[in-house]
């Protein structure tokens, strides 16, 4: 029997009581009537838009599918659940589609599921396919509201993939993740004896867009949530050759405002828009395989993923996509400070770094970094060292040490001296001995033995006469 407290059994009490009735037999219904099947799935949605809780919704569709489980047609629920959820499914028919004049075809599906079957078939929109799904939903005149909005993949339940799979168990439907960077900060070796690519670190939002191989485009957040119409987007993907892939990117406001902030804003305000969403440039940073996306891992290395995409992108003269430049591709970690120069005087986010040859993968991976933008420090130095290679002779670089906590850290830093600044403090190194100097880095990590390190400190030749004491703030 089915059981549940007294406050979750009052917000959805007429539901609790057909589950109870049917399971209890003090209730028949005719299963196998295509009529009445819709009646249960209409009964169940409106049970599910009904309440707000998450447990509340969880609770209402473990209890269907186990009513639907005892008598033998649980394919009802789970065939629809699929059908609305599942992102490979489209139809390409829209509610505008479908308030279109068409003549009848005398093609009329029995019964839901056996129009859900022929549409996951035949999903190109085409107008012979819109009289099928008109014709049923004159034919269901009760129904036609839920079952447009199914159709056209709009229905709104409350619930999402990961609440279904709670139910229904891992994979019943794939999660939707996008591949998600760790911070460099934090992984400072991992990069050793590795080819990595620099680009810029966007400040966007985060989008990936479906094209399908019927033309459709759909566009999404990183956690799966429709982003609605991009039309000017979507045009020039379809411009592009490729079909059932998946492009991961962000998007951006077309903006004349050189205030990252400002166009941040902006960007977010248009995406927020109800409706159609114009004046969004795409900045595509990867393209995989529609089903290597979703079943979150693609073989393909990075290199050649970035380059297949540039090579299309470049060979059409796009207005609303743009892949996301190269700035480098190499093993020479000193890069990786020329560039954040270059970042931080452009005002950009900072940076990201792919391993050369990384598979893409659906989760958060060392094989993406990212570098933020540097934050500046004062350290007291100790000593100095000398160069090697070009530099033997001259100035390699500084000792230093900084207090954190009332614990004392110690830190190189050999960037950011010009050729003259490395003589002339090789050959006086008491100019900067004993005195408080102002560095920039990355990021202020923990070593593994507890201590903390500076991560690419770059000398920005600052002696602060001023300060006799380190400062990390």
């Amino acid at each position: 029997m089915f059981k549940v407290n007294e406050v979750e059994r009052n917000s959805f009490e007429w539901w609790y009581i057909l589950v109870v009735y049917v399971m209890g037999g003090k209730m028949s219904r005719n299963y196998n009537d295509s009529y009445e099947r819709l009646n249960i799935l209409k009964e169940f949605i409106e049970a599910v838009q009904s309440t707000s809780g998450r447990n509340e919704k969880i609770n209402i569709l473990t209890s269907a599918k186990e009513m639907l489980e005892r008598e033998g047609v649980h394919f009802i629920l789970e065939e629809t659940l699929k059908f609305l959820f599942d992102p490979m499914v489209v139809t390409g028919i829209s509610t505008a589609k479908l308030s279109k004049d068409i003549e009848p075809s005398g093609n009329i599906s029995e019964n839901l599921l056996e129009l859900l079957s022929y549409l996951r078939v035949n999903k190109t929109g085409r107008d012979v396919d819109i009289a099928v799904v008109k014709e049923f939903l004159a034919s269901n005149p009760l129904h036609a509201d839920w079952v447009g909005q199914l159709v056209t993949k709009s229905l709104k339940l409350g619930i999402d993939v990961s609440t279904i799979n709670k139910v229904y168990g891992k994979n019943f439907i794939k999660v939707f993740e996008v591949m998600l960077a760790e911070s460099f900060a934090d992984n400072p070796d991992y990069l050793d004896g590795k080819e990595f690519i620099i680009t810029q670190k966007l400040d966007g939002l985060r989008c990936v867009a479906f094209v399908y191989n019927n033309d459709e485009v759909k566009f999404f957040t990183r956690n799966g949530q429709d982003y609605g119409d991009v039309p000017d987007v979507a045009a020039d993907l379809l411009k592009l050759p490729a079909r059932d892939v998946a492009y991961d990117g962000e998007l951006i406001a077309k903006s004349n405002s050189k205030d990252v902030g400002e166009v941040f804003r902006e960007t977010s305000s248009v995406a927020r828009t109800d409706g159609t969403k114009k004046g969004l440039i795409y900045h595509v940073f990867d393209r995989v395989p529609l089903e290597d996306f979703l079943n979150g891992f693609s073989p393909i290395p990075c290199i050649d993923r970035k380059l297949d995409l540039n090579s299309c992108i470049v060979s059409k003269q796009l207005e609303w996509v743009s892949q996301v430049e190269i700035l480098y591709a190499g093993n020479d970690q000193n890069q990786i400070t020329e560039f954040m120069k270059m970042s931080d005087a452009n005002g950009w986010e900072g940076l990201m770094l792919n391993i050369y040859d990384a598979p893409y993968r659906s989760k958060r991976v060392r094989d993406l970094l990212k570098v933020k933008k540097f934050r500046t420090i004062d350290v007291r130095v100790t000593g100095v060292y000398e160069g090697e290679g070009n530099f033997v002779g001259t100035l390699g670089g500084i000792e230093c040490e900084f207090e954190v906590g009332g614990v004392t850290n110690k830190t190189r830093c050999g960037s950011g001296f010009t050729l003259e600044q490395r003589n002339t403090y090789w050959n006086n190194p008491d100019m900067l001995i004993g005195k408080i100097v102002e560095l920039k880095c990355f990021e202020i990590s923990q070593n593994r033995d507890g201590t903390k390190s500076l991560r690419f400190p770059v000398w920005l030749d600052i002696i602060r006469f001023d300060k006799d004491s380190t400062s990390v703030v």
